[in-house]
């Protein structure tokens, strides 16, 4: 199986451009003497220029920047990733070795060879703090303390004082430690996303060797609880729609993304129920320019048109999640709406499917939804990020900087408040989640044409690979449709 992200193993024998592998050049003045800004992934892992190489592009990348390339494959596991950009477009390609003439064809239709850089990453751990507990763990014995701003120390100083202290000054991060016999010492730190540096991941008993602890500060979860409309003279974010098949989980989305930027997330839709779940930005005008992130589900042709959503947003997010679930989760809204019910059972939800064949016809128009997404969005030639629920899921803070990035945030205010999200993850999925009484995955793929849902599938992922925007788990989506 291919290492590279692609959709069918290689089985024939690859072969590079020459017959023997051109040895690594190390030496960094050998590169392109302009380096991509990689800020963002230097947040989320550790990031080192290995070398680079002059060769022909492959048959299957990713057309994304540096930055975007290196988040993607370490959200995706590779610990590798190339990047090359050529007269017309960047290149990315994601990798587990570096002996890469054993398993790549490399296309020998490009008219030139490509510089590509290739890097390794090593993820960063983010420690995590627990509902009502500040606790986060113990400070690295590696860390430079003079980074630390002193806030204070005595014999009577308690550790519930340190964190009074720098929360006061609005310092998310406190370091207490036993400098002397039973004289404790407080510092207060800056820098959220500098938490794999700062502390080790927590212990069970919440015991430091060296008596230096490290804990969050209401601040640490709080600051980025607020957001506010968009400056129209001197806007912050770029105008941006976030485009999605229902029930993808674009409340969910729009509460982080809410949170990671400070700016209100707008909607076409002027849903209550959304405003009562904190995203304000809902009953604002979708096109009053105060809001980005704007939600739609983009029914039309229509609205592709002059003056409509797709010609007054800057840039697009399209949401993917896997079909299975995204029509379950809009099913199910549906028939809450309509039932005036909280949560149906799978009695329940088999009546309801196979009236009329309701669940099969929905499944199906998601494929419709996505066939217009990707036949006109690109031909406005506006910039977009495509983001999967699942990734989102499994690597949030690397998703949120792929988000960042893309919004043109500050790398520094995006990290923070990308750290500043993770500490209310629990609360924000707490807000949004529809409440289900039993797993309705496997009654609802026992109704779907198990041939409707190959070609779904199997579908997107050929659009998106093709346009080069985004490569789908779609193993992970067939596999769902096993009934159990």
């Amino acid at each position: 199986m291919s290492h590279f992200l692609v959709r069918t193993p290689v089985t024939h024998v690859p072969k590079l451009e020459t017959a023997e592998p051109q040895k690594w050049n190390k030496d960094e003045k050998n590169c392109s003497s302009e380096f991509p800004d990689l800020s963002f992934v230097a947040v989320a892992a550790e990031v080192q220029l290995l070398g680079c190489r002059s060769m022909f592009p492959p048959e299957e990348f990713l057309q994304v920047d540096a930055t975007d390339c290196g988040l993607f494959c370490t959200a995706r596991g590779f610990k590798v990733f190339l990047t090359a950009t050529d007269a017309e477009q960047s290149i990315c390609v994601c990798a587990n070795e570096m002996n890469l003439s054993r398993y790549i064809t490399f296309g020998q239709h490009a008219a030139n060879k490509v510089t590509f850089r290739f890097y390794h990453m090593e993820p960063k751990r983010f420690p995590s703090i627990q509902k009502n507990d500040s606790f986060i763990g113990c400070l690295k014995p590696t860390f430079d303390v003079t980074r630390l701003l002193p806030a204070w120390g005595n014999k009577n100083l308690q550790r519930s004082d340190c964190l009074h202290l720098c929360d006061k000054i609005q310092h998310p991060l406190a370091v207490s430690m036993n400098e002397k016999a039973s004289h404790l010492t407080c510092y207060c730190f800056k820098a959220l996303y500098e938490l794999p540096q700062l502390a080790t991941s927590s212990v069970a008993n919440k015991t430091c060797a060296n008596g230096a602890e490290v804990h969050a500060t209401p601040w640490a979860s709080t600051f980025c609880n607020y957001a506010s409309l968009l400056n129209t003279t001197n806007p912050e974010l770029p105008q941006i729609g976030l485009v999605s098949v229902p029930g993808s989980g674009n409340t969910w989305t729009r509460q982080m993304v809410q949170r990671l930027t400070g700016v209100l997330s707008g909607s076409v839709y002027d849903s209550a129920v959304a405003y009562r779940k904190g995203l304000e930005g809902e009953l604002e005008p979708a096109y009053s320019s105060r809001t980005s992130f704007v939600k739609n589900h983009i029914f039309k042709d229509k609205d592709f048109t002059r003056d409509s959503f797709a010609s007054l947003m800057g840039k697009f997010v399209v949401l993917i999640r896997n079909p299975l679930h995204s029509s379950i989760a809009e099913f199910n809204r549906r028939i809450e709406k309509t039932k005036r019910m909280s949560g149906i059972t799978k009695e329940q939800f088999l009546r309801e499917a196979k009236t009329e064949n309701k669940f099969q016809r929905l499944f199906v128009s998601g494929k419709e939804f996505y066939e217009r997404y990707f036949r006109l969005l690109p031909e406005l030639n506006k910039p977009i990020l495509v983001v999967s629920y699942e990734d989102m899921r499994d690597k949030l803070m690397l998703q949120l900087l792929r988000i960042a990035h893309f919004a043109e945030m500050d790398v520094k205010t995006a990290s923070d408040n990308a750290v500043c999200t993770i500490f209310n993850l629990n609360q924000m999925k707490q807000a949004s989640k529809r409440v289900y009484k039993a797993d309705l995955t496997g009654v609802a793929a026992s109704i779907i044409n198990k041939t409707d849902a190959t070609l779904y599938i199997t579908q997107l992922n050929k659009t998106l690979s093709e346009r080069k925007l985004h490569f789908v788990r779609a193993e992970e989506y067939l596999k769902s449709f096993e009934v159990r």
